[in-house]
């Protein structure tokens, strides 16, 4: 009896489809595998198969699944559940969920591939230059990209003239899959096993009559013995890098290559990258009363909930509490999720973080390269039962979690959890803590400034709630002092856009050799160019925003797309010269800054 397979395909699609399985790849289909099918006419895609059945689709054929992808699945059920509910309750399609959740190296490009058809005789006559061309060019190399043909015919889309082409049957089309992920491997280079001992010399009298060559075989000696002398305690064999080699002798790939194809050097790659910890683990600090007290009532929390807030004044160590529960779900070899808001806050952490954990700490954010995410996203597939905490920004949610039983989202209250284009626009803090059922896992949400919806949660009483009102050793909270601007204009104590209140406090901080953090939400020099005749404000074509001026690079740039434009010498809406630079964003303040304290050391980072 037949079979087939409900897949999801990384298209805004209201349904998913249904493939039959051929029956040469009926014991490598399963749910959560990623599958090759053809949609359309001629693209092809990467599924995700999310059912298998034998009920057969009513009205039409269902065309057959290409390929199986992978092995083993790479998406768990409760990822499943998860993509389903998102879907549902952000109002967009299961195949958006599915491009915003797989790394790219994990999704197949499909990419239209130009063939000569070798059965249509050429007649110069029936074509045109630049179709002419193509086929040319098709008689010296196998196949033709759409890129390569804009090149040879010099026009941004030659789709016209392919089409063209098909008509008269000179070409053909295929669609060619390529991926973007390859384990990272490192090149390395040894003597064949031949040359080595005696054959030593017989290699130099086959290398007389090439010199650089003959360098480059003295320069991996040379490397080979420094190397041995390094590692002379190490037991395992001195494996030498092929790029190192290049470097050291100054001799070129060529040159390698040369002696590789003469049979003298092996060109091999070692097993894939992992990352190496410098740091080795440390001993965890002493819970002071606060903390330990808070620790104990939410371990008495979770005896009865599975969300618990944690509000807790800045610097009251709430890291610390967070590192205990970390430590117990790791001791009975269960999974941790870690979310921050923002992707540099990662990099303290993480360095804290590995001082306790050593390499069971995973990182998953957008900074890293797509290679680095796929090899952490198989890392937790391949290693089901393996204790993880992962640590990362909102797109952690979407990992393979096999084992998870803790959930720890700290600054619960950023917006930067929430995704706001494209779709699914989803919250990272929601979605964390219904993945988090899915396992029957633990959540803590940590903030000084709670969002409102999860403190009116909290004072419900549908999550527990624990406060820490002191900072760690009684540090003093920091003193808050506000200026009223409008005040102090007309009282004629503004220095530019500082008042003096603030000037006299950077005086002082400067002349006990501290220093001084000034922040302001505006990038540029002004936020916007206006006419003074007729009010009209420069905008950005695209976004219809007021472009802002950058005064070191003398542009007026969008900063939702980029797009940048001179400054007008005068008006465009009514031709006045009369054109003033409002507002101030930090290259401004700088400039100000310089006039007001010109002895001071002044940096500016945006």
């Amino acid at each position: 009896m037949p079979y087939y397979a409900e897949v999801i395909l990384p298209l805004a699609l209201l349904q998913n489809y249904t493939y039959s399985i051929p029956a040469h790849l009926q014991t490598e289909v399963a749910v959560g595998k990623r599958v090759i099918v053809q949609f359309g006419k001629r693209r092809l895609y990467t599924a995700l198969v999310s059912a298998v059945h034998q009920k057969a689709p009513d009205g039409f054929t269902p065309k057959e699944i290409l390929e199986v992808e992978d092995t083993a699945p790479i998406i768990g059920n409760n990822q499943l559940k998860l993509w389903q509910w998102m879907a549902n309750y952000y109002l967009c399609t299961q195949g958006e969920v599915m491009t915003a959740a797989l790394p790219a190296g994990l999704k197949l490009e499909s990419e239209t591939v130009v063939l000569k058809n070798h059965l249509k005789k050429v007649l110069d006559e029936d074509l045109t230059d630049s179709e002419f061309l193509i086929v040319e060019a098709l008689e010296n190399q196998e196949s033709l990209s759409i890129k390569e043909i804009a090149e040879i015919t010099g026009l941004k889309n030659p789709l016209k003239i392919i089409q063209q082409l098909l008509g008269k049957h000179y070409i053909l089309l295929e669609e060619e899959l390529k991926t973007g992920y390859k384990p990272r491997q490192k090149r390395m280079v040894r003597l064949a096993e031949k040359y080595e001992g005696e054959g030593m010399a017989s290699l130099f009298e086959e290398l007389s009559r090439a010199p650089k060559q003959k360098e480059l075989i003295l320069s991996y000696y040379k490397l080979l013995g420094d190397l041995k002398r390094e590692n002379e305690d190490a037991p395992a064999e001195v494996k030498l890098l092929a790029s190192k080699l290049i470097k050291y002798s100054g001799a070129s790939a060529s040159s390698l290559k040369g002696l590789e194809d003469k049979g003298i050097f092996e060109i091999y790659f070692d097993k894939p990258f992992e990352p190496t910890l410098d740091t080795q683990p440390e001993d965890f600090y002493e819970l002071n009363e606060q903390q330990s007290v808070a620790f104990d009532e939410l371990q008495t929390i979770y005896k009865e909930k599975d969300v618990a807030l944690l509000h807790g004044v800045t610097s009251s160590g709430k890291t610390e509490i967070y590192v205990r529960f970390i430590q117990q779900a790791l001791h009975a070899h269960k999974q941790v999720l870690y979310l921050v808001p923002e992707i540099a806050l990662t990099t303290q952490l993480i360095t804290r973080l590995k001082k306790y954990f050593g390499k069971q700490v995973l990182v998953f954010h957008s900074r890293f390269s797509d290679r680095e995410r796929v090899e952490t996203w198989l890392k937790l597939v391949e290693n089901p039962n393996e204790p993880y905490i992962v640590i990362g920004a909102r797109s952690s949610v979407f990992l393979p979690f096999q084992n998870l039983n803790f959930v720890i989202i700290d600054e619960e209250h950023e917006t930067s959890f929430k995704q706001f284009d494209p779709a699914p626009r989803y919250h990272a803090r929601d979605t964390a803590i219904v993945l988090a059922s899915l396992y029957g896992a633990k959540v803590l949400l940590g903030s000084a400034t709670p969002a409102i919806e999860t403190y009116t949660n909290a004072l419900s009483g549908k999550y527990g709630l624990v406060t820490m009102s002191k900072r760690h050793q009684n540090l003093p909270m920091p003193e808050i002092q506000c200026v009223d601007l409008k005040q102090a204009r007309k009282k004629k104590e503004m220095r530019g856009h500082f008042s003096d209140a603030l000037l006299k406090e950077i005086k002082e901080v400067l002349k006990n050799g501290k220093q001084v953090i000034l922040f302001q939400n505006r990038r540029g020099f002004s936020t916007m160019i206006q006419c003074q005749s007729c009010a009209h404000v420069t905008q950005c074509k695209h976004c219809d925003i007021s472009l802002t001026y950058h005064k070191h690079i003398d542009l007026l740039r969008c900063h939702y797309c980029g797009y940048s434009r001179q400054v007008p010498s005068k008006c465009p809406a009514c031709g006045s010269y009369e054109i003033k630079a409002l507002g101030f964003g930090t290259e401004k303040l700088e400039d100000d800054l310089k006039l007001q304290l010109p002895e001071a050391n002044i940096k500016r980072m945006d």
